[in-house]
């Protein structure tokens, strides 16, 4: 009985210590994908203007990261809000 007491303790602390490490690498992950949503505000605004930010709803969609930084990247070097649209 007392076995099963404290494997059930051990099972309920390791539970708990994943749950928070999982939480712990989704909000850095959510603060990641922030952080560049705003530097593709900021490079769309600054790029094209009103029609560039009319973007964000859709691009804020995108919940992919990797998708995002490509996004981010080629903003550097896209000429026409088609062409950056054909990079998500």
């Amino acid at each position: 009985n007392e076995i099963l007491k404290e494997g059930a303790d051990l099972g309920i602390q390791q539970g708990i210590e994943q749950g928070i490490e999982q939480g712990i690498e989704q909000g850095i992950e959510q603060g990641i994908q922030q952080e560049v949503l705003g530097s593709i505000e900021l490079g769309l605004e600054l790029k094209f203007g009103d029609e560039g930010l009319q973007l964000l709803p859709e691009i804020a969609e995108i919940r992919n990261l990797e998708t995002l930084k490509k996004i981010r990247a080629a903003l550097r070097n896209v000429q026409s809000i088609e062409e950056l649209r054909q990079i998500y």
